[in-house]
């Protein structure tokens, strides 16, 4: 985990130094996608206040779970909002061509090109670099079922075994996958995702899902205010509520949790206001 998070860090520093600053033109304050939480905390106390204090260059960040969907018609209208996003590994291909610049990591720092050497060859594309690995969990309440725990997602979908409101992402990743593991689909036989198949699987849950959770706070924060008792959610999410509050007892397995690697990008923008090098 601290290999994990150290590599984060390196990773996000060297390309908010390396690619924004030398790349763009002048301006006293870079634009983040902020993620939120206790991740977008640890952003800023890690890496943005750091970066300000060595650089004098401000970080802005504007908070959203999930900007992937927003990044095309905010660049076909010339107004994208972020320097810098977190996005999808299939955003990145996706988005490519359209709206994301090139990192060409030849041209970083020679510190900068020897972290990203670490990386994992399938972490590092040509419009963007991986940042972290995220999971996505089944979360729930233990006050709500006592005796026998959900443990994966066909439990999830079990409405009779374990009655009760759900929640779950409005975005298609992460669901379908899910739901297709529910449907007995074994983890290895997912790709390509056969839709059809994991629709009609979600169209059997759909009457149960309380809320359809378009921010990363949400999920926890349904669960905590009892509005649901099961939920797809982010682990870190999870993990920090149930420290923080743990009169709440809420509960999470690792088991089928749905892994993938979360980019950093740089969109388009119709006029660059990347700072300055000092």
């Amino acid at each position: 985990m601290k290999k994990a998070v150290k590599r984060a860090t390196l990773t996000l520093a060297v390309l908010l130094a390396g690619v924004n600053i030398a790349a763009h033109a002048q301006s006293d304050e870079v634009v983040m996608q902020d993620p939120g939480g206790a991740y977008g905390d640890a952003l800023r106390r890690i890496i943005y206040d750091p970066f300000t204090k060595a650089t004098g260059v401000k970080v802005k960040t504007i908070e959203e779970a999930h900007s992937g969907p927003r990044i095309k018609p905010q660049v076909t209208a010339g107004k994208s909002q972020w320097d810098m996003v977190f996005i999808f590994d299939q955003e990145v291909n996706q988005l490519g061509d359209c709206c994301l610049t090139d990192i060409d990591v030849s041209k970083l720092s020679l510190a900068a090109q020897k972290t990203i050497a670490t990386l994992p060859k399938d972490a590092v594309k040509k419009k963007g670099i991986a940042l972290q690995d995220i999971g996505i969990v089944l979360a729930w309440s233990d006050d709500r079922y006592t005796k026998a725990k959900p443990q994966n997602w066909a439990d999830f979908w079990d409405v009779k075994k374990f009655p009760g409101k759900r929640c779950m992402p409005a975005f298609s990743r992460f669901v379908y996958e899910a739901a297709l593991l529910a449907d007995g689909v074994p983890k290895d036989k997912l790709y390509p995702i056969d839709a059809d198949r994991a629709l009609k699987k979600i169209a059997e849950i759909k009457p149960y899902v309380a809320k359809w959770w378009t921010t990363a706070a949400q999920a926890p924060q349904l669960m905590l205010d009892g509005e649901a008792d099961m939920c797809m959610t982010y682990s870190g999410r999870i993990n920090d509520l149930m420290l923080k509050e743990p009169d709440a007892h809420l509960n999470m397995t690792w088991n089928q949790g749905i892994y993938y690697y979360d980019f950093i990008s740089s969109p388009f923008r119709r006029t660059r206001r990347i700072p300055r090098t000092r």
